[in-house]
């Protein structure tokens, strides 16, 4: 059985803070979870969810929508010739890539594909009529 510890975020955020400002200080996890009475293995999770999380704060992102050439090529194939829902295509991508993808940067690579096609139909479209070949009709 899962206990969860009665603790509040703003308490776990503070906890968090003091593991990783005395990391490499011995006997500080044995002391914290003594004083607050919280198991080891939890403040050793706590710490490393709040490393991957600053880490991730602080690391170089890519603008909106700007993402892999693989990944976008991953998603237009599912969407055109796989069928695929917006949904179904975020499953495919876990299963096989492994990657978790938001349906908001799911649905801005489609968005973006469409202005892009959109931009090229407007520039390759002829300015005026033009008479068609039927012969096979």
């Amino acid at each position: 059985m899962i206990h969860a510890h009665s603790s509040t975020p703003s308490q776990r955020a503070q906890w968090v803070s003091q593991l990783l400002a005395r990391e490499g200080s011995y006997g500080v996890i044995s002391q914290m979870s003594r004083t607050y009475e919280v198991s080891r293995q939890s403040l050793y999770s706590w710490k490393a969810k709040g490393q991957s999380v600053l880490e991730g704060a602080f690391a170089p992102r890519k603008a909106q929508g700007e993402e892999c050439p693989s990944l976008e090529r991953a998603v237009l194939t599912l969407l055109l010739e796989g069928h695929a829902s917006y949904r179904g295509i975020q499953r495919c991508l876990e299963s096989l890539l492994g990657k978790q993808v938001s349906l908001g940067t799911i649905a801005a690579i489609v968005q973006q594909a469409g202005e892009r096609a959109q931009r090229w139909l407007g520039q390759h479209t002829p300015s005026s009529e033009r008479a068609l070949a039927l012969d096979e009709l």
